[in-house]
């Protein structure tokens, strides 16, 4: 299957498809630490730095826009300058940040709809001829706009607009109930699947519980996959450091219990399970974050930092 998708690639005029040990880096406006920051990234054997940053849209608004978190071009042509450096490849994911979640954007009039999606290629373009300039390797023009990925033309239009501006790979992040209802994916190099799946009814869990739901998930995932032909990207995943990770690992429970251990668990029973889906050719993890978070999702300065570094030391 791999020397399949090398040779779609290669047609493309793609470089060849490698598996991408990536972790995300969210980065603001003003962040004076983010060099510091991807430098640690690399010594955990990370080859894909995944740049996420915001731009806003108001609730039942179809304006979008930068806000005081939006980092400046300057900033993220130097961050990515810094990953080349390093020797690290580069992939671009802004985000649409609104008053709720960013699946939830709806509207009601078609004048409205229009107006968004005049708004969201405005801001594709300006990033894609970014990622160009900069020779970022991916881009990913859509994450989890669960409700607007349903108007298949609008999307098609604003792939072929990235297309033109952008010489590297392209995909989507798809909300796994969202993947099965996409009618574009043709129009990408790779699927995107942000899977957070419930691993476990445990707080407790053992590893071959958690293999055993992941080998679960990732069947019906795989049953999908050929059909479409596409190689998968888990373009956003992650587990928080609390008490019930693999019960909801998208949540975070103001009052749940630290438990670093039951997060790197998480970690490990992923990479095990994963490791021989030769169609999964790499996972954004969310996120990398700096700071004294004990109940995040940063693994920073938690056992499961050297999880991640065992793992992306030891895949090809």
């Amino acid at each position: 299957m791999r020397i399949l998708f090398l040779l779609l690639f290669l047609a493309r005029g793609l470089q060849a498809i490698e598996y991408q040990k990536a972790f995300t880096y969210r980065l603001r406006k003003g962040d004076l630490k983010a060099g510091e920051a991807i430098e640690h990234l690399k010594k955990l054997n990370v080859n894909y730095l995944v740049l996420v940053f915001e731009l806003k849209s108001d609730k039942d608004s179809p304006i979008i826009y930068k806000d005081k978190l939006t980092p400046d071009d300057s900033s993220l042509k130097d961050i990515i300058k810094k990953a080349h450096s390093l020797g690290m490849k580069t992939v671009l994911k802004p985000h649409i940040f609104t008053d709720g979640w960013c699946a939830y954007i709806k509207f009601k009039s078609e004048a409205s709809w229009q107006r968004w999606e005049e708004y969201y290629k405005y801001w594709i373009c300006h990033y894609a001829d970014l990622a160009e300039e900069c020779n970022a390797e991916g881009f990913v023009v859509g994450a989890e706009l669960w409700r607007t990925s349903q108007r298949e033309d609008m999307w098609r239009n604003i792939i072929a607009l990235a297309r033109e501006r952008f010489s590297g790979f392209l995909t989507y992040s798809a909300y796994y109930p969202e993947i099965q209802k996409i009618r574009f994916w043709d129009a990408l190099d790779y699927i995107g699947i942000c899977p957070y799946f419930s691993l476990s009814q445990s707080s407790c869990p053992t590893l071959a519980q958690l293999k055993k739901k992941w080998e679960y998930w990732l069947n019906l995932i795989e049953k999908w996959q050929k059909k479409i032909g596409k190689p998968v990207l888990f373009t956003e995943i992650g587990f928080p450091s609390i008490d019930g990770a693999s019960i909801k690992p998208w949540a975070l429970e103001d009052k749940a219990r630290v438990d670093y251990d039951e997060q790197a668990l998480c970690y490990e029973a992923t990479f095990q399970a994963t490791k021989e889906r030769s169609w999964i050719y790499g996972m954004y993890w969310w996120h990398w974050e700096e700071k004294d978070d004990p109940s995040g999702f940063t693994p920073f300065k938690k056992p499961a930092c050297k999880v991640i570094a065992d793992w992306y030391k030891c895949l090809p």
